[in-house]
């Protein structure tokens, strides 16, 4: 009994002990230490809390970007500057079509006048591997295409020259619900400028666009793919009336051990070059040539124009302008004996 009665006058001890020294804090609050500043000051002043604590610069960035007065903010910039996609180390080319080309890249600048407008290109094979029919020199492809805008795109369609129907309004309307062009490739806009976009057709010049794997699988009797990571650029010339690109192509046979190329290093990895010459067409375009069954002509290139009256539907051929210019003193000779200063021939 005296065992609990002395526990119980040493816990009222302990309690007027603490509350006495509470007391005394209360009573006296500068000589208390203060938490946030670790030990109390010896003069007896408060520390200046701003000098105490330490920086936080990501604390300070938030409360800018939260209290950061709200206006009527202005549209952002649909496409970047110009000045920051063309910058000053790129390298332009004008001609026909203006290139700015930087180390492996190439941007092309299309202004509104060439927008929808057709030109004419001859893709063709500007170094081959010696044999199996892949020969430098020889036509790969010839296609009619034109720039089309298409909100922030700019297609490359491929137009048909196969059927037309002269002047005829409404058959050339029904011709447009018939026939559609071909979209070779869409470019996402880069930059805009005035009436001017620019564009990156790096890639595009170096795909298969050509079609050469299957011309190259037919000639090695098995599949080949293109090996993109080595394409490149040989040359890029320009020129008022047309523009010539030559570009370097990799290809990977899928069956290299199979193959018998002694023309090649190494036969798994086949390098072509392909050529693009691409031609600003003529302000007055040729006169067709009428099909016509006593004359010889190719059957695969018979063009076929509408009229309302199908009796009087023609079929044209394809044919060629070859204009001959003078150069030399001995060319100059040889058309002064013929007596003209240049001269067509049509196929």
């Amino acid at each position: 009994m005296y065992r609990h009665f002395g526990v119980i006058a040493l816990v009222a001890c302990l309690c007027l002990v603490t509350g006495a020294a509470f007391a005394t804090d209360l009573a006296n609050p500068a000589a208390t230490p203060s938490l946030e500043s670790g030990d109390a000051p010896k003069d007896g002043k408060q520390p200046d809390m701003k000098k105490e604590m330490k920086e936080r610069p990501y604390a300070e960035y938030l409360h800018r970007k939260v209290n950061k007065p709200k206006g009527p903010s202005g549209p952002e910039p649909k496409y970047k500057p110009w000045d920051k996609v063309v910058t000053k180390e790129f390298k332009k080319s004008e001609g026909l079509l203006n290139f700015y080309t930087k180390q492996e890249e190439m941007l092309l600048e299309i202004p509104k006048s060439q927008l929808d407008k057709p030109m004419y290109a001859i893709l063709s094979i500007s170094r081959g591997i010696g044999s199996n029919f892949v020969y430098g020199g020889l036509p790969v492809d010839q296609i009619m295409f034109d720039f089309h805008r298409d909100e922030d795109h700019i297609q490359m369609r491929r137009l048909s020259t196969n059927f037309t129907a002269g002047e005829e309004k409404g058959l050339n309307n029904a011709l447009d619900l018939t026939f559609s062009e071909s979209i070779l490739e869409s470019f996402p806009i880069k930059s805009e400028k005035g009436d001017n976009v620019v564009i990156d057709v790096r890639d595009f010049f170096l795909s298969d666009i050509s079609n050469m794997s299957t011309y190259l699988g037919f000639a090695l009797n098995q599949p080949v793919r293109l090996d993109s990571k080595k394409g490149y650029f040989a040359s890029v010339a320009n020129f008022p009336t047309n523009t010539e690109i030559d570009t370097r192509l990799t290809y990977s046979p899928g069956r290299a051990d199979q193959l018998f190329l002694p023309n090649l290093p190494d036969s798994r990895s086949i390098q072509l070059g392909v050529a693009w010459s691409i031609i600003d067409l003529p302000a007055k375009p040729m006169t067709p040539r009428i099909a016509d069954d006593r004359v010889g002509y190719p059957t695969s290139l018979v063009r076929v124009e509408f009229a309302r009256d199908l009796k009087s539907g023609r079929e044209k051929i394809e044919r060629w302008r070859l204009t001959l210019r003078v150069n030399s003193r001995r060319s100059s000779r040889a058309l002064k004996f013929l007596g003209q200063s240049r001269f067509s021939f049509a196929g």
